[in-house]
């Protein structure tokens, strides 16, 4: 429950504070005349203009998915799918989602947990991967849930191990009792797979 209210009062001030900020350094630009610039100070007036726009649309794509309604009302699946729908309105990475048919709602510290990882995971190919296509796969066999998140971006480097947010992963899992591997594929991009027993 602490890390749920943690969850909304950071996504609250990403929102408000953040994206105001990014708001106002926008209508800023708006107000310079780019005519009186010259070619290269228009080229940099374009960037940052560009940069900046970027910048707000992740912003406000965290601070919505940190912890969407869909979540508390109908539980992770639902939250998956507004997730993915929200990603692909705002990003040039195309994210496919496939959820067995079977899956229903689980514990609610295990669905917050698998929400967070997916979060991570995502967000770890949108910033790093320069993937054009990525896949999240649900499914449960014999109790056993598997979550399968795959990309065809550049594949991992030496150091990805030491990334904060991997190993946010790494003890998320852990808490849950669960295994994960991650690794580059063999025509390109990352595999990560975690399984849990449910």
């Amino acid at each position: 429950q602490g890390q749920t209210t943690e969850r909304k009062r950071i996504a609250a001030d990403l929102h408000d504070s953040l994206g105001s900020t990014m708001s106002a350094l926008n209508w800023s630009l708006e107000a310079i005349d780019i005519k009186k610039l010259n070619p290269q100070e228009q080229e940099v007036y374009k960037h940052v203009k560009k940069t900046i726009s970027q910048a707000h649309d992740q912003v406000r794509l965290l601070s919505h998915n940190l912890l969407p309604d869909e979540f508390e009302k109908q539980g992770l699946t639902e939250a998956l799918r507004y997730l993915v729908r929200k990603i692909n309105q705002n990003t040039t990475t195309h994210f496919s989602l496939e959820i067995a048919p079977q899956i229903g709602r689980f514990d609610k510290r295990v669905e917050f947990e698998l929400y967070s990882i997916c979060l991570e995971l995502v967000n770890n190919i949108l910033k790093h991967s320069k993937a054009t296509h990525a896949t999240i796969q649900l499914r449960v066999e014999n109790q056993q849930l598997s979550l399968v998140v795959t990309d065809n971006g550049l594949g991992l480097f030496e150091n990805t191990s030491d990334g904060k947010g991997l190993k946010n992963i790494k003890d998320r899992i852990e808490s849950l009792g669960g295994a994960w591997t991650m690794k580059n594929n063999a025509n390109g991009g990352v595999s990560s797979h975690l399984t849990l027993r449910i």
